[in-house]
């Protein structure tokens, strides 16, 4: 069976890691539980985080956590947001290229995600973008966005080589603007350290498990 290299972007996965005081979103636990399943299967994932992330969690994990950057802090030199052009996105695109993946794949909406897939077609690696809600599918990331950061977002789906959605209604909005864009419906994936519970036949089942948000989008 052939074997591939699959690289994740995540700042937030450290802190699920050490399971600090931190509050992490959906996205994050979907891509610890998608980077253990796909280990599982043979293959390489490796997750670019910032520097220190290592050393921060002190234990061992199952894939490579790719100290690529440090953040930028209000205390840093220089003006925080033009540091992430001279310092961070030149980073990312070193580790991509150092970490030699045969797919890169992100998820979240804006800026970062125009920067990868630009950083991917530099590289010859194909990009896959992954939905992380109903949002981002349906047109809504306009109001939650600045201009130029939906024209970067439309542009990182643009050149996307596949979209990950997460449901049917996210597959059948993406399709409405992007007509000719290969679709992959990928229910959320969930892990669990031991054997599974017995699951009882429904009608003996008496109520139901909710976790999550109570959100319009979700």
């Amino acid at each position: 069976m052939k074997t591939y290299r699959l690289l994740f972007l995540d700042l937030e996965l450290p802190y699920l890691l050490k399971d600090a005081a931190y509050s992490v979103g959906g996205a994050c636990v979907r891509q610890y539980a998608l980077a253990k399943g796909i280990v599982s299967l043979g293959h390489k994932v490796g997750i670019l985080t910032w520097t220190g992330a290592n050393n921060y969690i002190q234990k061992e994990v199952e894939f490579d956590l790719i100290e690529a950057f440090s953040l930028p802090k209000r205390s840093s030199k220089g003006i925080s947001k033009l540091r992430w052009f001279y310092h961070v996105y030149p980073k990312l695109y070193h580790a991509i290229k150092c970490y030699q993946p045969d797919i890169v794949f992100l998820i979240c909406s804006g800026l970062i995600p125009a920067v990868m897939a630009i950083f991917s077609k530099w590289l010859g690696i194909p990009f896959v973008y992954i939905m992380a809600c109903d949002t981002d599918a349906d047109g809504r990331y306009k109001d939650l966005l600045r201009y130029i950061e939906i024209k970067l977002y439309e542009y990182a789906i643009t050149n996307a080589e596949q979209i990950i959605v997460q449901n049917n209604y996210q597959k059948k909005e993406i399709h409405k603007k992007w007509t000719d864009k290969k679709i992959a419906l990928v229910h959320n994936p969930f892990f669990y350290e031991n054997a599974l519970p017995k699951i009882e036949p429904r009608n003996k089942r008496t109520y139901i498990a909710w976790i999550g948000r109570f959100q319009y989008q979700k």
